[in-house]
């Protein structure tokens, strides 16, 4: 008991005693969680939310660029038509983001990573793209001060997806809208809207094989590319089942 009793270490807390990792080392061991839709599933989904009544018109058509172009949701929000989007060359120039932090004022910022890039487009998103622009001239010849200037000196910006006086979207919003628009169909696995770029991502570099060109689209090396956005599907892996590695003699 006297030792006990002089024995500082009883004083010490559990904190002391282990040691916190590092960020690095926090990130390598870091669960990496896959949400990737089918080809089948996104199908399904677009056709879904273009019947489905509730959902906005804007909305369905911001699931179809995103889906079919991979960008993330707060370059999404960032698209404007006099500067982001070309249609002769069907390609968006991506190079700013809407960032802000809770509490405060919304602002432009720089992508995640810092990589400006082109996205190039097929015809769908065009035809989308199009069509999401009369939306907003409309928007724009029913509202004079229409549009959005970050300062009182800025470029006013007529963002393709705003709301109805022009403001950006908050990457929060656009969250809870996707939140919202599939939770009425219980066939839908409930991912995050940001799974769309995952699915992009899947998808593209399961047609092509093209991890370089996918990974630039996307605006990451190919390192990241593999590591973050490729995922193997269920339905690819039920085909490794099919598959002799060992053919036994039939004695």
């Amino acid at each position: 008991m006297g030792i006990i009793e002089k024995n500082n270490i009883r004083e010490m807390q559990l904190s002391n005693l282990i040691v916190n990792p590092t960020r690095s080392q926090t990130t390598k061991h870091k669960q990496i969680i896959h949400q990737v839709y089918s080809q089948k599933e996104l199908k399904f989904i677009v056709t879904e939310l273009a019947t489905d009544e509730t959902v906005p018109h804007w909305f369905y058509n911001f699931v179809v660029i995103m889906a079919n172009t991979g960008l993330r949701d707060q370059e999404m929000a960032a698209l404007d038509i006099n500067n982001s989007v070309n249609l002769k060359e069907q390609y968006l120039q991506i190079d700013k983001a809407i960032t802000g932090v809770k509490g405060q004022r919304k602002r432009l910022g720089p992508t995640k990573n810092g990589v400006h890039r082109r996205v190039y487009f097929n015809n769908i998103v065009k035809e989308t793209i199009i069509d999401q622009i009369k939306v907003i001239k409309r928007l724009m010849a029913k509202h004079a001060d229409y549009g959005w200037q970050e300062t009182p000196n800025s470029e006013k910006l007529y963002f393709l997806f705003a709301h109805g006086n022009g403001l950006p979207f908050a990457v929060p919003y656009l969250g809870r809208r996707w939140t919202t628009a599939i939770a009425d169909h219980p066939d839908i696995p409930k991912y995050s809207l940001y799974s769309l770029r995952h699915t992009y991502a899947t998808l593209m570099y399961k047609k092509t094989q093209d991890a370089p060109t996918v990974a630039k689209s996307l605006g990451h090396t190919v390192a990241t590319f593999l590591r973050y956005y490729v995922d193997a599907l269920d339905e690819d892996q039920k085909q490794l089942s099919n598959i002799d590695l060992i053919i036994l003699d039939d004695d």
